[in-house]
């Protein structure tokens, strides 16, 4: 009796075991025959049901796996077009679409995000050591403006944690990827930590450690998430801390020929110096952009990011959220 009771428990296992490989087939063809848009149509109504973070977070773990990338479709593993290569800084990239930084913020799903088609892939903001950010919820959808609130504060794995990973993807990127995989540039966007005392110096420390593994290096001064940091903005101490990261910068080794082009064609910085550009905010006075235009062209760095979030509120916005603390972003700045 016993015996007939396994054997009927272990039928049913199978059973079930059957039906859900057969519908995750099923599922797939279905897919498979449905084009992309189509599916994120699909998608998108139950992941606005689930908590803003978690959905960021869902994205990264599977950027971090390229098979999964190129299994739900999203992989792109064609040569772009002749006509959309730009070479910039001697940086040849192969095409001009790429994601900014504060979508992976630790280096965790570049293969994938490359995979996908971009023609670079901003890593950070990254911090000297490792900081939780601020409290959750710390992100908000603004539905009706189509857009997003972040108050993240920095939260980062530390630049040990992202060193490692982005040494791991230059070995695979220079080794050549696997059937299916692509490369890309790369750049990394520096943040400092929340309770440091020396601005200047975890920037530093940031560079140090974290300038050799990019392609373009970025100064981010400019997150209103983070306390005191957008004071960096202003004449004397921008001009004080992009002085010492050009020295910092300048003291790394050269930028191999291999790093500088990702896509497999010749170009290289000039005298194998990684581009350092600077991240600015979109609300800056006419005044304190001529300032940091001047401070630009007196250091010498190779150019700027516009922009961050903002911090002012549009009157426009209609959203339940849109009083909440933190910077917007889509929409809203522009």
């Amino acid at each position: 009796r016993g015996g007939e009771q396994e054997f009927i428990m272990s039928s049913r296992r199978v059973a079930l075991v059957g039906a859900g490989i057969g519908g995750a087939c099923g599922a797939y063809f279905a897919y498979s025959r449905t084009r992309r848009g189509e599916l994120y149509a699909m998608v998108k109504p139950a992941l606005d049901l689930a908590d803003a973070e978690r959905v960021h977070r869902l994205g990264i773990h599977v950027g971090a796996r390229p098979w999964l990338v190129r299994l739900l479709g999203f992989g792109d593993a064609r040569p772009d077009a002749p006509s959309l290569r730009s070479v910039v800084w001697g940086i040849e990239f192969a095409n001009p679409i790429g994601l900014a930084a504060g979508y992976d913020k630790n280096g965790e799903s570049m293969a994938g995000l490359a995979a996908m088609g971009f023609g670079f892939v901003e890593v950070g903001s990254v911090t000297p050591e490792p900081q939780p950010g601020n409290a959750k919820p710390r992100v908000f959808r603004l539905a009706a403006d189509r857009a997003v609130i972040n108050r993240y504060g920095f939260n980062s794995d530390g630049m040990e944690a992202v060193a490692r990973r982005t040494d791991a993807w230059h070995a695979a990127r220079d080794k050549g990827f696997p059937p299916g995989g692509r490369g890309c540039v790369l750049g990394i966007n520096l943040g400092k930590n929340k309770a440091t005392e020396d601005s200047a110096a975890d920037y530093e420390a940031a560079m140090a450690r974290l300038g050799g593994g990019a392609d373009y290096i970025v100064v981010n001064v400019s997150s209103p998430n983070t306390p005191g940091l957008r004071a960096l903005q202003a004449r004397a101490e921008l001009e004080a801390l992009l002085g010492r990261m050009v020295k910092a910068r300048d003291a790394l080794p050269p930028a191999a020929p291999s790093r500088a082009s990702p896509c497999g064609r010749p170009g290289a910085p000039a005298a194998g110096r990684r581009p350092l550009l600077l991240k600015i905010a979109p609300d800056l006075t006419d005044a304190e952009l001529q300032d940091i235009a001047a401070v630009a062209l007196r250091v010498q760095i190779d150019g700027l990011i516009v922009s961050n979030t903002m911090t002012a509120r549009p009157p426009t916005l209609s959203s339940p959220a849109a009083g909440e603390a933190g910077g917007p972003s889509r929409p809203p700045p522009f």
